[in-house]
Parts: C-alpha cells; sequence; structure tokens
C-alpha cells in the first residue's frame, strides 16, 4: 500500500452472496487467468493457465463485482480493529 498499489478485501461470504468464484485466481492483462489449485489441506498443488476468451470474460466479470464490493485495506483493517 505504502508504494500506491490499492488492496482491497471481501469476506468469503459477501462474494458467496454475489455468486463470486469459488477458486482463487490471478488475471494478466486481461487476457490469461492463472487459476490456483489446493488440496482439502489448502495446499497448493499447482495453477491452471487459460487463455480461454469465455473463461477470461468471466474473470473479467468476477474482478469487476468483487473490485466494486470490496472495502479498501486501510478501511477494513479500521473497521476490523474497531469491531473487537
Amino acid at each position: 500500500m505504502a508504494a500506491g498499489e490499492d488492496i482491497r478485501n471481501l469476506p468469503r461470504a459477501e462474494a458467496d452472496r454475489l455468486g463470486l468464484p469459488d477458486h482463487d485466481f490471478w488475471l494478466f492483462d486481461s487476457r490469461l487467468v492463472a487459476r490456483f489449485v489446493f488440496d482439502e489441506d489448502d495446499t497448493t498443488l499447482g495453477v491452471v493457465l487459460s487463455e480461454d476468451p469465455a473463461e477470461v470474460a468471466l474473470a473479467c466479470q468476477a474482478r469487476d463485482a468483487a473490485w466494486h464490493h470490496a472495502t479498501r485495506t486501510a478501511d477494513f483493517v479500521k473497521a476490523v480493529a474497531s469491531a473487537g
């Protein structure tokens, strides 16, 4: 954040309510999706790369929805700290 990166947080319950994917992924240049694969213990098994236009479009839509509903980290930290 100190370097100017805008990091945001979205609780899993909110992501579920919005119908967002239940898997982690990175989106590169709105052209490449890297979907992380985990085992039942949340150990990363690998990454599946895709340039399939339909999969990329779904990832772009999920990213945009998550971004719209997410909270900036600084605000999220304040809210969590005040809840305790």
